[in-house]
């Protein structure tokens, strides 16, 4: 008499990075006057950003509490993070992308990304806002990535188009305190004043 063959039982546990039992999100690493225990004493739904499976929209529009308490010792910097300063996309399967929405400036790690360019993330990296000081980029918030849910965060807005236009700034480079290597200049396609870094902030 021949054996049987166990049945193999369906498999329901999450396939890969990205799922949606996994998810992503973002925390705040570098907050521009605030000590790393101050940040790390504020609530996570003020200092992380949920991501789900689409499009999500970060910026001060959609995450104005995070954004606020994040900079409430430096609150003028709110000026260069744009109303939609990004769309991040988590597709099924793991692959995350951040496209640049703003003419302020992104960084993925220590590469200054062009408005409407993208960047493929993973876990472990950053992306950066970054204030003009000199003609430098200084980055004055930071946010790493991070595969999986985190209770409490903040969730990034679903996409819409009508708010994706945003000011400039122009001829900035990276801040060289932040990292050694070469600067990347910053040419927009509009200009502003030192004194104004976005139209948005109105």
């Amino acid at each position: 008499t021949s054996t049987p063959t166990p049945t193999r039982q369906a498999d329901d546990s999450p396939k890969g990075p990205g799922s949606p039992a996994k998810g992503w999100f973002l925390e705040c690493v570098v907050a521009e006057g605030l000590s790393s225990v101050a940040l790390s004493k504020l609530p996570l739904s003020l200092r992380s950003i949920q991501l789900e499976e689409g499009a999500n929209l970060i910026g001060r529009q959609h995450q104005s509490e995070v954004f606020d308490a994040l900079l409430q010792q430096s609150s003028k910097l709110s000026n260069f993070i744009s109303r939609t300063h990004i769309s991040i996309e988590v597709a099924p399967g793991g692959i995350v992308s951040a496209t640049n929405k703003s003419s302020n400036p992104l960084y993925w790690e220590r590469e200054l990304v062009p408005k409407e360019e993208t960047r493929h993330l993973e876990a472990g990296q950053t992306l950066s806002f970054a204030r003009l000081e000199k003609e430098t980029h200084v980055y004055f918030l930071s946010f790493k990535v991070h595969e999986g849910h985190s209770s409490g965060t903040a969730t990034a807005s679903k996409v819409r188009w009508d708010v994706l236009h945003e000011p400039s700034l122009e001829n900035g480079r990276n801040d060289d305190r932040k990292w050694q290597g070469r600067s990347t200049s910053y040419a927009s396609t509009r200009a502003v004043s030192d004194r104004a870094p976005s139209e948005d902030s109105r």
